[in-house]
């Protein structure tokens, strides 16, 4: 990789360098020489010269397009008053909503980090609502597993109460 570019010592960094003075013929003797040689020495290289001298070949042959008149005189025209007036109407009549966000909050709604910053409190959001749904579904359990520790308390008690009975009606009737 020498930076010698005569002879036989050009790189393919270094052709890809002078490939586009080469198609403006802008190099100089000793450039072309050494230029000629790589590309005759390297496969690829003379096949991205190829293909490059298509591509100019082609960019020859499209025709020049003129402006207008008419853009050319608005363009002036506007120009010279400051910008282009308009009314409200014309401004909000058919805009899509990033443009009506954009006229609402300039410069910050359209940012990344906006962007960002609202999915992140979306995403929040659902969590927090995901997270009150099982905690309400908890609460809920935990009143039902109440009731029926109470109720079977209720059914304990009225078990333990008969037996007591029972243990006393025979007294009772003894005496």
């Amino acid at each position: 990789m020498s930076g010698n570019m005569t002879g036989g010592n050009m790189t393919c960094g270094e052709f890809e360098i002078l490939l586009a003075d080469f198609l403006d013929g802008s190099l100089h003797a000793a450039q072309k020489t050494a230029f000629d040689y790589h590309r005759s020495s390297c496969a690829a290289c003379a096949e991205l010269a190829h293909d490059a001298s298509g591509a100019m070949v082609f960019i020859e042959r499209v025709a020049e397009v003129a402006p207008p008149p008419v853009l050319v005189n608005r363009i002036l025209l506007e120009g010279s008053r400051g910008g282009v007036k308009t009314s409200w109407a014309q401004r909000w009549a058919g805009a899509p909503l990033h443009v009506w966000l954009g006229r609402v909050w300039p410069g910050r709604v359209l940012q990344p980090r906006f962007a960002m910053s609202m999915a992140m409190a979306m995403l929040s959001l659902a969590l927090l609502g995901r997270f009150g749904a099982a905690a309400e579904n908890g609460v809920h359990r935990a009143w039902d597993r109440t009731l029926k520790n109470y109720d079977n308390l209720a059914l304990v008690y009225d078990v333990q109460t008969q037996l007591q009975e029972w243990r006393q009606a025979p007294d009772a009737d003894q005496k």
